[in-house]
């Protein structure tokens, strides 16, 4: 599992520069679109943690 910034920061640099993509446990494929904010509690908007925004096509996958 991949739970902090520096991770997947070293974990991509790891990989080089390829294509990515995003897949559920269904194996359906998403594009990351953005990396954006999400709030870790309704009750505080000033605690957040980073989300990776997905693209959904027509069909949740990506189009080959």
């Amino acid at each position: 599992m991949v739970s902090t910034t520096a991770q997947l920061a070293r974990d991509l640099h790891n990989l080089g520069d390829n294509f990515v993509i995003a897949v559920d446990e269904d194996g359906v494929e998403y594009i990351i679109d953005s990396i954006g904010k999400a709030c870790r509690h309704y009750d505080n908007p000033y605690e957040y943690c980073l989300a990776l925004k997905l693209k959904r096509a027509s069909s949740g996958c990506i189009k080959r």
